[in-house]
């Protein structure tokens, strides 16, 4: 994921939402999001901000 994130030309963030959070959330900009499946997602948690 560092590598992919450190191509593009963007500042990026990355999402996941699923029940745990994965461990390249550590190290890459990224939001933990929660919600009912089908309705709408929330943020959790801010993982890591080192880009943003």
């Amino acid at each position: 994921m560092l590598e992919r994130t450190a191509r593009y030309a963007v500042e990026v963030c990355w999402f996941d939402d699923r029940e745990r959070p994965r461990p390249w959330m550590a190290a890459v900009p990224s939001l933990h999001l929660t919600g009912p499946a089908g309705g709408p997602r929330v943020v959790r948690g801010v993982i890591a901000g080192t880009r943003l």
